[in-house]
């Protein structure tokens, strides 16, 4: 959470560059690279954000360390060149680009990687059972009563649980989770690599925490000026 603008969500950029980089000496920022990807600590002390290809990394056998990475420009020409870390290295890629640079270095299904000719040093299912986050948008004309000019903040965001989400229908709702937890189980284990006990335990917490700890199930954007 970046609480430099008003506790939303922080990239990478936003959490460790943004604040200090009219501050800080001892940060080093490749123009013309795709930022973000990795922070390394080199010696002396400096922080690089790059554009990785892949983890160099060290041992025969697991477990390995990190101990530097390959990077090139963003575009993808030019020659590649190598980063050699003093204290560590902080993978921060993303959902998408963080399974996506552990396959390139070899952390992986070897299933996946052994297609692309590259070696698997560790045989992991990384990059597995991600689930897209939906989304909808809903938008007030001025016709409406809707009032552009009023006061109040520009934005707001709200987080309301299963109960304040489906009203008086949220009992039916708890009651039809509560009932497929199992079939759900047995139907993401043919997909995935987990087995459908460990998806029932996994899927029994989130239950809880939804119907019994109120945990929100909906994030709420309310902006002004939408839609034009």
């Amino acid at each position: 959470m970046n609480w430099h603008e008003d506790d939303r969500r922080s990239s990478a950029t936003e959490a460790y560059f943004t604040p200090v980089e009219f501050s800080r000496s001892n940060w080093l920022t490749l123009t013309e690279h795709q930022v973000c990807f990795f922070f390394v600590r080199l010696k002396p002390l400096v922080e690089v954000s790059l554009q990785v290809t892949k983890l160099q990394l060290t041992g025969s056998s697991a477990p390995y360390t990190a101990h530097g990475v390959t990077f090139k420009s963003s575009d993808g020409s030019g020659s590649s060149y190598k980063a050699y870390a003093n204290r560590e290295i902080i993978l921060a890629a993303g959902a998408i680009q963080t399974p996506a640079l552990l396959q390139l270095s070899g952390i992986g299904p070897s299933s996946v990687l052994g297609n692309l000719g590259i070696t698997t040093k560790i045989n992991l299912p990384v990059g597995s059972n991600l689930q897209e986050q939906t989304m909808n948008s809903l938008g007030a004309h001025g016709a409406n009563g809707y009032n552009s000019n009023g006061r109040g903040p520009s934005d707001a965001i709200a987080y309301p649980n299963i109960y304040q989400v489906f009203g008086d229908a949220a009992n039916g709702v708890v009651s039809s989770m509560s009932d497929n937890l199992a079939s759900w189980a047995q139907s993401e284990s043919a997909h995935g690599h987990l087995t459908k006990e460990s998806l029932a335990t996994i899927f029994e917490i989130q239950r809880k925490l939804i119907v019994d700890n109120h945990a929100p199930v909906v994030e709420l954007f309310f902006d002004s000026g939408f839609p034009e």
